[in-house]
């Protein structure tokens, strides 16, 4: 089922190749400016919350980067044939997405901090890891795990402890 969804979406992103490698490489670096603008908006306003802001992302990226090692997946254009990803990318470690993972736990942080950023930036972190898999460099599972990883540690990590 996973290949299936795969080449459905990948079909959809090929009829689409400039919007989907537009997204695929753009929304993540927005992720990055935001977060990094969240951080410093909490550094100057001297807020406590800066401290989970900045680790419980940190530990959310250094597991999922753990977890990758020892997967060690390949990616559906290593395994599939005539797959040719929509933007350039290296082999291996395709499980989970570390693209899809990050932009949801910066959407929880900012969750944590701004309700209503929160719940847009979590929209637009479906759209980071749909994609991942449109673009042809994750398999749909991939992108299902590392989204909803980081939303059960975000949660945890910012809203139980």
């Amino acid at each position: 089922m996973d290949r299936e969804i795969f080449i459905f979406l990948y079909n959809i992103g090929m009829k689409h190749k400039v919007s989907t490698k537009y997204t695929s490489k753009i929304l993540p670096r927005l992720f990055i400016v935001l977060y990094s603008l969240g951080i410093i908006f909490l550094f100057i306003s001297k807020s406590q919350m800066i401290i989970r802001f900045m680790t419980v992302p940190l530990f959310t990226l250094l597991s999922v980067s753990v977890i990758r090692k020892v997967v060690k997946r390949k990616r559906p254009f290593e395994t599939i044939e005539n797959i040719e990803p929509l933007i350039s990318h290296g082999n291996g470690e395709s499980f989970p997405s570390r693209h899809t993972a990050s932009s949801f736990i910066i959407a929880m942080a900012f969750l944590y901090i701004n309700p209503i950023i929160g719940i847009f930036m979590i929209v637009l972190a479906f759209f980071v890891g749909i994609s991942r898999v449109m673009a042809g460099v994750h398999y749909p599972s991939d992108v299902f795990f590392g989204g909803i990883y980081s939303l059960i540690l975000g949660y945890i990590g910012f809203f139980m402890i």
